[in-house]
């Protein structure tokens, strides 16, 4: 049976022999432990290892390494601080999931935009855009974090096609919009409006397929 050329493979791919690379292992982390006094293996270190068993253990390889290569002393100087007591991750709240809308019953009780105006003005007072910074991961803005629209290009050729652009510019569904609002109408009465302006910003959405 053979095995596989470990020694002849390491020379080929010019690495480091296992033996080296685990001496120094072992040597960096016997050191290490020396000086974290808090930490559990330094008193394992500190006392004389056991020769009852005839088996190697972590102190006794370190040793045997350092006595093989005649090293300076591995006895610490000063005992390491640590920069912190606690790591940052135990000290953060848990994050607040809000499952619920205050003025959202149910979702059948109410139109798809009037939804959605409910919970922007949700999102503003509980979370000020000067708080958070918004991603778009759909390739829609520059930079990520700029010009953000919903991810798709108008067919007019608008770069953007978002409520204003929608409900307002769009030269494609100006005869649309047209049979919907005999008169213009401007942009937050169409949004903020009455329940009646509501109404009808939603048929004219749904004509057309379309969420905003």
């Amino acid at each position: 049976m053979k095995s596989t050329p470990i020694n002849y493979m390491e020379a080929v791919a010019s690495l480091e022999p296992l033996e080296d690379r685990k001496m120094r292992k072992t040597l960096t982390q016997y050191t290490k432990f020396q000086h974290l006094t808090s930490h559990p293996m330094h008193k394992l270190i500190a006392s004389k290892p056991k020769k009852r068993l005839k088996r190697t253990n972590f102190t006794a390889y370190a040793l045997q390494i350092h006595k093989r290569l005649d090293l300076p002393d591995l006895k610490p100087d000063a005992p390491l601080q640590t920069s912190i007591d606690w790591p940052p991750w135990s000290q953060q709240s848990h994050p607040e999931i809000a499952k619920d809308i205050d003025g959202i019953s149910t979702k059948r009780s109410m139109s798809k935009s009037l939804l959605r105006c409910v919970t922007q003005d949700m999102l503003k007072e509980k979370y000020p855009s000067d708080h958070w910074i918004r991603a778009f991961t759909d390739g829609s803005a520059s930079e990520a974090i700029r010009d953000g629209g919903d991810g798709s290009n108008c067919p007019c050729g608008a770069s953007r096609q978002d409520a204003q652009h929608i409900l307002q510019d769009c030269p494609q569904l100006e005869e649309a919009r047209r049979k919907y609002w005999l008169e213009p109408r401007e942009m937050n009465q169409k949004l903020y409006g009455s329940a009646l302006h509501l109404g009808i910003t939603a048929e004219f959405i749904n004509s057309l397929d379309l969420t905003i």
